[in-house]
């Protein structure tokens, strides 16, 4: 069994999100090929080809406004996915949405 976190800073004045991920093996028996998949991207990352139990796989990347499609204020989802194998090489998959949020500008009192 895989765990997953991730991880949102939004830097506004870059125009960028820089996310991380950490996948976690909290099994007991070795996790093969684990790759972080982002499909709204078209990009995937390898994390582990062979994550023992009670370790960590990680990743993490910067990501422009522009690639996210974010033009505005609002609340933004970033889709992706877990895949791995178990020991027996049998293939799974879990789906995740990660919420990046920009709050709109604070009302200014007069």
């Amino acid at each position: 069994r895989l765990v997953h976190r991730h991880d949102i800073q939004v830097q506004e004045t870059k125009k960028q999100v820089v996310v991380s991920w950490t996948v976690t093996n909290d099994g007991d028996e070795n996790a093969k090929d684990v790759v972080l998949d982002l499909p709204q991207l078209n990009e995937s990352y390898p994390l582990s080809k062979d994550l023992a139990p009670k370790t960590d796989g990680r990743h993490e990347m910067t990501i422009p406004f522009d690639r996210l499609k974010i033009r505005e204020k609002g609340e933004y989802a970033l889709i992706y996915r877990v895949l791995y194998k178990d020991a027996n090489f049998y293939p799974f998959s879990a789906p995740y949405v990660a919420m990046i949020l920009l709050p709109p500008a604070p009302s200014r009192g007069l």
